[in-house]
């Protein structure tokens, strides 16, 4: 085990110094402000933090302090500059990201027996800096619009780790958190992207208070931060990972949630932070959604997700070497164009797009119509401002009552109470008359009553499924999130086997959280219908 996880950070280190070059939006987002301030010096070290709300924004908000990776020897909080806070401003959230020293820097190589001494050292500086960061935030909460009380840590790697452990010694009354925050303060949450415990002591972690509700985000093969445990005895020191965590929290029934990715490695370390289409944009949505839980409506729920992608598993070499080809793609087709100079005095100033933000669905233009297809009647809901076609969402029988959320995130919500015959025509009339409201005819997803019978020989794309025989759901021979109170386990085992693309989602009396619910539904229509991925999701869910 010589130097092994050293080598894994310092290698990390360097790929996320190419990644910042390649990922970096340098302008500043609409309607968005950034404020720099330094919140503290020590030493040689000014440790600044750069605080994003919406303009004019007089409200005290949630506020989210972000913490970058690279090992404790490198990365910048510049990473976050436009993308990751902007979305998070977006959704009502204030951004901070903070500067926190990089005390593994100037170390050149660790053997076993020193392993622990110097990477304590690391984590402790920056947690102390974490909580001074805090406390900054906490004493000019009035002036930069913070709700105290909903003050969240989210990091990738070491930050992801920073995060863990800034919650872990608060909650265990380390003199470290209690002589720089004020009596009685906690997180509202922690979303660590790849991150861990690591602490002096084999036994296992432990914390002496109820810790915040955490989202743990993690590959089962990261190579740089364990997924179980890592042990290094030569040091006395240990890495609990986050199958570990979850199986402590689960145990201990403190909110939690898990987000791992099968055979996904170090890139969750990037999650939700650089876009990759529809998979990193719905890790986003992920993390909003938990926030909203957990933070917002206060919601006491354990939420284990896993994931397996048949055909690309996050790779952070392969992500890197992609976007390396689009941005020397890019490059040598600007220096190719050759504008004449007519063109040239009209240009005006080139707006460079935000990468990492979520595009916009549209205006919010809503309109409801009311139709006869097919002798069916329906209540067709659709934003007529979407400049793009977005799948179209059937909802046979009872009213689901966040469908209002799916039309404001651009898809076409069809309403309608008939049989399985009519669910068909109802189908098969959407599939060529769509594009009158913004929808896409080859996209038509029918869910509700009878949805499963409908769908063999219904004209769609997709199944959503309240319940109802398994077997036969799984037996359609299309993609199909199944949402009920149980799962079967051998059948949708047989599913992956054969590569079909599904989710199943299971809750007490097959009920997610509506929140939770309308997300899903929302993921699949976006990733399994609009964007064509192939993969296998399980959910569980149980309230405490």
């Amino acid at each position: 085990m010589k130097k092994i996880l050293l080598s894994f950070a310092l290698a990390f280190c360097a790929f996320a110094v190419s990644a910042h070059e390649t990922f970096t939006v340098q302008h500043q987002p609409e309607g968005v402000e950034c404020k720099t301030y330094t919140y503290i010096i020590k030493g040689p070290d000014t440790l600044k933090l750069d605080f994003f709300r919406a303009i004019g924004d007089t409200q005290k908000r949630p506020t989210i302090i972000l913490s970058f990776g690279g090992g404790w020897a490198g990365g910048e909080r510049s990473l976050y500059a436009s993308g990751l806070a902007a979305r998070y401003v977006k959704h009502g959230i204030n951004a901070c990201a903070i500067d926190y020293r990089l005390s593994m820097k100037d170390v050149a190589q660790v053997d076993s027996t020193w392993f622990g001494y110097y990477y304590t050292r690391a984590i402790t500086r920056a947690v102390e800096d974490t909580y001074d960061a805090t406390m900054f935030l906490i004493k000019n909460s009035d002036m930069l619009g913070v709700d105290v009380s909903k003050i969240m840590l989210n990091g990738g790697s070491a930050g992801a780790t920073n995060s863990v452990m800034a919650e872990y010694m608060l909650c265990n009354d380390e003199p470290l958190a209690i002589s720089r925050l004020p009596k009685d303060f906690n997180y509202a949450a922690v979303i660590p992207c790849a991150g861990a415990v690591w602490k002096i002591g084999m036994t296992e972690p432990k914390w002496n208070k109820r810790p915040c509700p955490h989202l743990f985000m993690h590959g089962t093969k990261d190579w740089v931060v364990p997924f179980w445990n890592q042990l290094i005895p030569a040091s006395n020191f240990v890495g609990a990972g986050p199958s570990v965590l979850k199986d402590i929290f689960k145990k201990n029934g403190w909110p939690y949630e898990a987000f791992f990715v099968e055979e996904a490695d170090h890139m969750m370390a990037a999650a939700p932070t650089f876009s990759d289409g529809m998979r990193m944009r719905d890790q986003m949505e992920h993390v909003l959604d938990f926030i909203d839980r957990v933070v917002i409506d206060k919601q006491q729920l354990q939420i284990e997700y896993n994931e397996k992608d048949y055909n690309e598993p996050l790779n952070f070499l392969a992500q890197l070497a992609k976007l390396k080809k689009m941005a020397e793609k890019d490059k040598a087709e600007e220096k190719n164009a050759q504008p004449k100079e007519s063109d040239l005095k009209k240009a005006e100033p080139k707006k460079e797009p935000d990468v990492y933000s979520i595009a916009p669905y549209g205006s919010g233009k809503y309109v409801t119509n009311n139709v006869n297809g097919g002798g069916v009647k329906m209540t067709i809901r659709y934003d007529e401002s979407m400049k793009e076609t977005r799948p179209v969402y059937v909802i046979n029988g009872a009213d689901d009552a966040n469908t209002e959320t799916l039309v404001e995130r651009g898809f076409v919500v069809v309403k309608v109470n008939t049989n399985e015959k009519g669910l068909r025509k109802v189908a098969a009339y959407m599939s060529k008359n769509a594009g009158r409201w913004n929808g896409n005819g080859s996209q038509v997803v029918i869910a509700g009553k009878d949805a499963i019978a409908a769908a063999t020989n219904a004209k769609c794309a997709g199944v959503v499924a309240f319940g109802g025989n398994q077997k036969t759901a799984i037996s359609i021979a299309k993609p199909i999130l199944y949402i009920g109170s149980t799962e079967d386990k051998a059948a949708w085992a047989d599913a992956e086997k054969a590569k079909r693309t599904f989710m199943v989602y299971t809750a007490k009396d097959g009920k997610p959280a509506d929140t939770s619910r309308c997300r899903i539904i929302a993921a699949f229509l976006d990733r399994c219908i609009a964007n064509g991925e192939v993969i296998a999701v399980r959910i569980n869910e149980e309230a405490l």
